[in-house]
């Protein structure tokens, strides 16, 4: 084998991993699509799986706010007792 002969398959060989064009092939699809999946399980969902989890979702969110509400209005009537109540 020339040097040149031998330059130009070192740098084929840099680049292309041992095997048929088709094995090659397949493993850079796999590659691919395996980020693909990594990327959608990383992005957060915010549609609801359905109408009822959606509608359980609204109530729960209904329930915290007026939990919040009321705490508020404990605190203020605490607040507004003095030193003896």
């Amino acid at each position: 084998m020339s040097p040149e002969e031998r330059q130009r398959y070192d740098q084929r060989a840099k680049t292309h991993a041992p095997g048929p064009a088709a094995e090659r092939a397949r493993r850079r699809d796999d590659r691919k699509r395996a980020a693909e999946i990594r990327a959608s399980l990383e992005k957060p969902d915010d549609k609801p799986a359905s109408a009822e989890l959606a509608e359980l979702q609204r109530q729960a969110a209904a329930l915290e706010e007026a939990r919040d509400h009321y705490r508020r209005l404990a605190e203020q009537a605490n607040q507004d007792q003095g030193v003896f109540g």
